[in-house]
């Protein structure tokens, strides 16, 4: 089961205004469970298989054990401390319980067009961290809202684990850790295997984009004349096996970098790469080499050496349509250059 201690605590302000009011999930009729299960068969079994499926799903449907099973759902379904029957399980068992890589088998990406205004890359990166940071404050501001169809709100509940969040390794099943905003207004940038913490808040005000752009320089530097071992690439092996090397990691005396890491509000990496075709572009963007990335982290933005970038998101507590409500307004809102 995924464990956070961003709670209700944390749901206050317009985004969360209307949580209370939505509909809940409703729990399916047993019968047109069993139908649509049975149905789900038949691309998948020969004739004599499936028959006997069916007989086996009729004689369940009427037993005393289907009937019980199907009220403790409908009690799970309304129970005041439940807000959603299959949160809990969906996550578990399609997520967190899942042992192979999250990269290439969960995690997803956007490929953003080019930036006209932007020709150099420590620019672009400096211009989308500067509107991810505002997106992030009216979250934490409360000023954003949900966002809606002409039915109403639909649920805010994944925005609790966009910025500050990262998913975390263990056995059997993973969990997802949550930090406070306040106090971690921090990006880590990643370059040539090697990670920097980039503190935005200086004498209690956000850096400008030209500042991030002048510290992404001296970053980029930095890192392009020195070699580091590619931690990283940990993230993209089997959970069980990243579980195990995490512990050896901490056990070696990096829990604060680790800790750095999974505090940070999100990811920034600079690739070394200069993508050209689609395929260059799409491969850059999603996994790259596995050397300069965490994958772990709901949020990570990737710009290339030539000043093509993209998100790459992890997706066990949070779908592509909130991080592509947060993409649109950093490419569209994002301050011009300075």
């Amino acid at each position: 089961m995924p464990t956070t201690n961003r709670d209700t605590e944390h749901e206050y302000g317009r985004l969360f205004a209307q949580q209370g009011q939505l509909p809940r999930l409703p729990v399916p009729d047993l019968r047109k469970t069993l139908a649509k299960y049975g149905e789900s068969l038949e691309p998948l079994l020969p004739s004599d298989k499936l028959a006997h499926s069916k007989r086996v799903i009729q004689e369940f449907g009427e037993s005393a054990q289907a009937q019980e099973l199907q009220q403790r759902l409908e009690a799970r379904a309304m129970d005041p401390n439940c807000a959603n029957w299959l949160e809990e399980w969906w996550n578990d068992l399609s997520y967190m319980g899942y042992r192979d890589p999250v990269i290439p088998y969960v995690s997803y990406h956007y490929s953003f067009n080019d930036d006209p205004l932007c020709s150099r890359p420590n620019q672009r990166a400096a211009k989308l961290i500067t509107g991810a940071m505002a997106f992030r404050q009216a979250i934490v501001d409360g000023s954003l809202s949900p966002e809606a169809t002409k039915a109403g709100a639909l649920c805010s509940h994944s925005y609790k684990f966009m910025f500050n969040a990262c998913r975390i390794p263990q056995k059997p099943s993973d969990i997802c850790r949550t930090v406070s905003y306040e106090g971690n207004a921090t990006v880590v940038v990643i370059r040539n295997a090697q990670f920097f913490l980039l503190p935005l808040i200086h004498d209690g005000a956000m850096l400008t984009q030209a500042e991030i752009e002048q510290v992404l320089d001296r970053i980029v530097a930095q890192a392009d004349a020195n070699a580091a071992v590619p931690v990283g690439l940990l993230t993209a092996d089997n959970r069980d096996t990243w579980a195990e090397n995490r512990r050896l990691l901490i056990d070696a005396g990096n829990a604060a970098v680790l800790d750095a890491i999974e505090s940070s509000a999100f990811v920034v990496a600079l690739e070394t790469s200069r993508p050209v075709t689609r395929v260059e572009f799409s491969h850059a963007i999603w996994h790259g080499d596995g050397r300069s990335r965490w994958f772990d982290k709901p949020c990570q933005f990737v710009v290339c050496d030539n000043a093509r970038a993209g998100f790459n998101g992890e997706h066990s507590m949070m779908d592509g349509t909130p991080t592509l409500r947060l993409v649109q307004h950093v490419i569209d809102n994002a301050p011009l250059p300075e």
